[in-house]
């Protein structure tokens, strides 16, 4: 359970030692097997014979599935098995998941005896700390997520046991016993499972690039969709790991590509408000290049009059109140005898009363043009430019003064009003 950091095995504890008083003649018998079985009338011999009080350090669970079974050598040497099965706590480094490898150990000393009293060895090793003699013998071992044992081959193996004396503060020491399994991760299913999937919608949320910015919903789709995968199969990866702040190789790849997925998605939300702004911009500009014929012609009319452009546009708009008689200045008078070429369409009297179209008093007491009404004489100076473009003679005034050539009101201007 590489999220809880425990190891659970099933075998069988054998451990050996020597007691005197046990010795026995051998030619009565080579060995004395006794098992501790409750309905066999060896178990009060069973529960006689002095046996060493091992435990297991790092035990986190412990299961005796089986019954123990003791053999006494002529020599007083004494033989138990038990079959056991027992969670121990192991410690799981992932920092290279997928490709993590471990080393579980059993960790077996005296509950009750120090050093001074009992030697805890591994069997056939030798008396103080270090590698020696047998630690763990398991047959061919197979797992579908993990390898077990120092090779590959499947065969059986052996691993060396690992003695320590640990001296406490007390002044007294005792010895510890480390059985050793090794175990590495076989990497397929991440590989396939998480690194590959991760990769190619990595590499989907960037078709983006390649697909027209105008087409926004199919852009959003590439965005945004390969960020939710990332983040489902980061929440699948976290569900079978531990919780705490290890790195892990496996966890900063996922993460590596969730933050290039979310860049490539900020990347969709800049081009598509840039895009916005270019469309607006090309609409002003193409306005602004529709106008300016318009512009020019209007500008030159006043610039040949001498007045300034409120004026000429105030002229215009008296024009359009003609339909309703109102006092006009002397000026305003011979300006309306003289045609002023610049005629509103009859359908634009009805904007004269828009709410938008702020009037003020001039210095003669007539209106004065603002927004609404520049628009009206913007739409009639491009009707003229297309009735002259098509060579239509407009009726003029007898009494009107010849016109001028870049003029656009026939008459005298305001030089010749004064």
């Amino acid at each position: 359970n590489q999220k809880l950091g425990q190891v659970k095995l099933h075998g069988y504890l054998r451990t050996w030692w020597t007691d005197p008083r046990l010795a026995f003649n051998s030619s009565c018998s080579d060995s004395i097997t006794i098992s501790e079985d409750f309905s066999s009338t060896s178990r009060p011999a069973f529960e006689k014979i002095w046996k060493p009080d091992l435990y297991i350090d790092n035990l986190v669970e412990y299961t005796q599935e089986g019954v123990d079974m003791l053999e006494i050598k002529p020599d007083g040497t004494v033989f138990m098995s038990s079959q056991l099965s027992f969670q121990v706590k192991s410690s799981i480094n992932l920092a290279k998941l997928p490709y993590d490898e471990h080393i579980c150990q059993i960790k077996v000393a005296s509950y009750s005896h120090s050093a001074s009293r009992m030697r805890v060895i591994p069997r056939r090793g030798m008396i103080g700390s270090g590698n020696s003699g047998i630690g763990l013998v398991a047959a061919p071992l197979t797992h579908a997520i993990w390898t077990i044992g120092p090779t590959t081959s499947g065969a059986g193996f052996e691993t060396a046991g690992v003695a320590e004396t640990v001296e406490f503060s007390s002044g007294s020491a005792w010895d510890y016993v480390s059985l050793q399994i090794p175990f590495a991760r076989r990497p397929e299913y991440y590989i396939h499972q998480v690194i590959y999937p991760s990769l190619l919608f990595l590499l989907v949320s960037y078709l983006q690039f390649w697909v027209d910015p105008a087409i926004a919903p199919a852009r959003s789709f590439l965005a945004v969709v390969p960020v939710l995968i990332q983040m489902s199969l980061q929440h699948t990866l976290y569900n079978g790991l531990p919780e705490g702040a290890q790195n892990m190789w496996l966890a900063d790849w996922v993460m590596m590509t969730i933050y290039l997925c979310i860049i490539a998605a900020c990347e969709f939300g800049l081009v598509q408000y840039l895009l916005s702004r270019e469309q607006r911009h090309a609409a002003n500009l193409a306005g602004l290049r529709k106008a300016r014929e318009v512009a020019d012609r209007l500008f030159k009319a006043c610039n040949q009059d001498g007045l300034t452009l409120l004026e000429m546009l105030a002229e215009c708009n008296a024009q359009e109140a003609s339909a309703h008689p109102v006092p006009m200045a002397p000026s305003q008078q011979r300006a309306h005898q003289q045609g002023c070429r610049f005629q509103l369409p009859e359908e634009s009297h009805a904007s004269a009363t828009d709410s938008r179209a702020v009037t003020a008093t001039g210095p003669h007491g007539g209106p004065t043009l603002m927004r609404s009404h520049w628009r009206q004489c913007r739409d009639a100076l491009k009707g003229e430019a297309a009735q002259e473009a098509k060579g239509g003679e407009e009726q003029r005034d007898p009494a009107a003064a010849p016109p001028s050539d870049e003029g656009s009101c026939e008459g005298g201007g305001a030089a010749d009003d004064e």
